[in-house]
């Protein structure tokens, strides 16, 4: 039956007031909290939970399907559009040098039964010893994979240190590289100053931090970068966007380093045709801080960029919502999907908040995550992590699990 919760924004408002910590999140109410149907996109949610399951809920938070268990340990996991229901996901992973968290060493491709269609060993790339793979994968038209990884090398005129590099690979079923980009042999297009390369020197390691790619679909926008079949790339530690020629692997388009329009932005893509701000840029703009030098702001919104001007042309916060700026806060993970109706469907991903906004703001759909993996804290108790990296909104059907 369908609800409507009209109070559950005053409510919720107030509960996040309390604390925005994971560990405050046993005070919130989980489940479908907001719903009004009238102005809701209908379909069901697919996320990725830190317990190592992928789920898909339908408006009323009930589970429909759910990809894994607790011990296939599934990590960052997309649906892939297709009308079979099938999804990819991140899985086997191991600590890497000179990076705080694991990364995966395969990809899993399930049909919607749950079943294995298919395994990714990791890609064998020319660069750098690899470090596994991370954050995001993207299935092409013609069937190769788009992955990103990160390989470690050593690039003195870079730093001294040891670098993380990120770098995406484009693999077949039969798993060879057929194309291949590594983010430090085009470190001179990203335009650095000369603070930014002496703090990038110091800092090594994961020194970019790549978190989102896609690729640049049709679109009418009047600048040969936006070819379709180009890649867009967010990198977090750059506060930078920028999409990659495919045909010459040259930069041609880039949003930062030095204006800080986001700031450890994650999710960034060229919104479909046929969708509200068709041939945009949509993005999650963090917040927090990142950048060289570090940038810093204390709440989070959605963005949407036209890509000529490189202006905000529409923006959410959760001012727009009637909340407190700050209200609405993830300084990791998190992105946003620009919906059928017009609406915008948002992963405030460190509280594991899932929510559909009107162009205006009012939210016409609420879920909060009951799902949560126990990390290490900094005192005798562990800490709940009820992260989603990022949520999409899937038409009514797809991924069902067949009946027998």
């Amino acid at each position: 039956m369908h609800r409507a919760f009209a109070s559950a924004p005053l409510l919720l408002a107030t509960l996040f007031l309390l604390g925005g910590t994971a560990s405050s999140q046993t005070i919130i109410p989980t489940g479908t909290t907001v719903w009004f149907p009238p102005y809701e996109q209908p379909g069901n949610t697919f996320f990725n939970a830190p317990d190592g399951i992928a789920r898909m809920v339908d408006a009323s938070g009930q589970i429909v399907n759910q990809w894994g268990t607790p011990e296939s340990q599934l990590g960052i996991a997309k649906p892939i559009f297709d009308p079979g229901g099938h999804i990819l996901a991140m899985t086997g992973f191991v600590a890497v040098p000179h990076y705080p968290r694991p990364r995966a060493t395969r990809l899993v491709q399930f049909d919607a039964s749950g079943r294995v269609f298919f395994e990714f060993d990791v890609p064998v790339v020319s660069v750098g010893t690899l470090a596994g793979i991370h954050h995001d994968m993207e299935r092409l038209e013609n069937g190769n994979t788009l992955i990103l990884c990160s390989t470690l090398v050593d690039i003195p005129a870079i730093s001294p240190k040891t670098l993380v590099d990120d770098c995406i690979v484009e693999q077949t079923f039969s798993g060879d590289v057929v194309w291949e980009w590594y983010t430090h042999q085009h470190f001179d297009q990203f335009g650095f100053s000369d603070e930014a390369k002496a703090q990038i020197a110091d800092a090594a390691g994961d020194w970019a931090h790549a978190n989102s790619l896609s690729v640049i679909p049709p679109n009418d926008i009047p600048d040969p970068a936006f070819t379709p079949g180009n890649i867009m790339v967010s990198y977090r530690q750059l506060n930078t966007i920028i999409v990659i020629d495919k045909a010459t692997g040259a930069i041609v388009w880039k949003l930062g380093p030095a204006d800080s329009i986001t700031i450890g932005q994650h999710d960034a893509h060229v919104i479909h045709q046929g969708l509200q701000g068709a041939g945009r840029v949509l993005a999650f703009d963090n917040g927090l801080s990142a950048g060289y030098p570090l940038t810093s702001r204390a709440f989070s919104r959605v963005v949407e960029i036209d890509p000529i001007s490189k202006t905000v042309v529409w923006v959410y916060t959760a001012a727009h919502s009637g909340l407190p700026f700050w209200s609405f806060f993830s300084p990791i993970i998190s992105g946003a999907q620009r919906l059928p109706n017009g609406n915008t469907l948002i992963t405030e991903g460190t509280k594991g908040r899932l929510f559909e906004v009107m162009p205006n703001g009012p939210i016409a759909w609420e879920y909060v995550s009951p799902f949560y993996d126990l990390n290490p804290g900094p005192g005798i108790l562990p800490v709940k992590d009820f992260g989603i990296f990022r949520a999409y909104r899937m038409p009514p059907g797809w991924g069902l699990p067949s009946t027998p």
